[in-house]
């Protein structure tokens, strides 16, 4: 049950550390 609560957790952080890298890549370009 733990798993199943942490598991969007760690999704949503992992699309948000995605969004941040691409905005850096945008910013940088």
């Amino acid at each position: 049950m733990i798993v199943v609560s942490t598991a969007p957790i760690i999704i949503s952080n992992k699309i948000a550390l995605m969004f941040v890298l691409v905005i850096a890549c945008l910013s940088f370009d």
